[in-house]
């Protein structure tokens, strides 16, 4: 993953952990953060307080976030510190929607009952959107947020959107039968785009 912060600063997240590259020409390398190795690193992203978070879809479980002068653990007791976090989002409203895998979960069926779901990081609180809340799977990959509120999810188990309350799904079958939804977009239409791990494209109207 590649950021460039809102003070200019390139920061690079890299199977060695992150490099920053600062405007005033000073290359920092950071392979440890509160004494863990963070190798690889693999998501970052920037919230509307200028915080950086980094998370690891494989290297190390949980989500570190830097506020300009320290860094801090996302969720410390919550389930989020065994989960692999490979994605990270950030909505229309400032809310950060962090996906993952349990570390210890190997197999991954279409409607899995682990698995830690998407999890909305609002003010310190998290907020787990999983079965129990609707989606048809806890192995949730791609997370995008319509213009009209509307939240989409990619999981194991196919496509889903929430919008005004109201759950709609699209199964794996509906969707030619492809492999979990592993990313996705909405274009200027609203249609929804999404793509499997192996390379099937496809697109659903709204």
């Amino acid at each position: 993953d590649i950021l460039l912060a809102s003070n200019g600063s390139l920061w690079l997240a890299t199977g060695g952990g992150i490099r920053v590259y600062r405007k005033n020409g000073t290359v920092n390398t950071i392979e440890r953060i509160l004494g863990q190795a963070i190798r690889p690193t693999t998501g970052l992203l920037e919230d509307r307080r200028g915080s950086i978070w980094a998370c690891s879809g494989g290297g190390f479980t949980g989500v570190f976030k830097w506020n300009g002068s320290r860094w801090e653990k996302v969720g410390v007791g919550k389930p989020i510190e065994r989960a692999h976090i490979h994605r990270m989002q950030m909505d229309r409203n400032g809310r950060i929607w962090l996906l993952g895998i349990y570390r210890d979960m190997v197999v991954i069926s279409p409607t899995d009952q682990e698995g830690p779901g998407a999890l909305m990081y609002e003010n310190g609180t998290l907020t787990r959107w999983g079965i129990e809340e609707g989606l048809p799977s806890n192995r949730v990959f791609a997370f995008v947020e319509g213009s009209d509120g509307s939240r989409w999810f990619g999981t194991s188990a196919g496509l889903s959107r929430w919008k005004a309350g109201i759950w709609k799904h699209w199964t794996l079958k509906e969707l030619f039968s492809t492999d979990r939804i592993f990313t996705m977009a909405l274009d200027w239409d609203g249609q929804a785009w999404f793509a499997d791990a192996k390379g099937a494209v496809g697109v659903v109207s709204t």
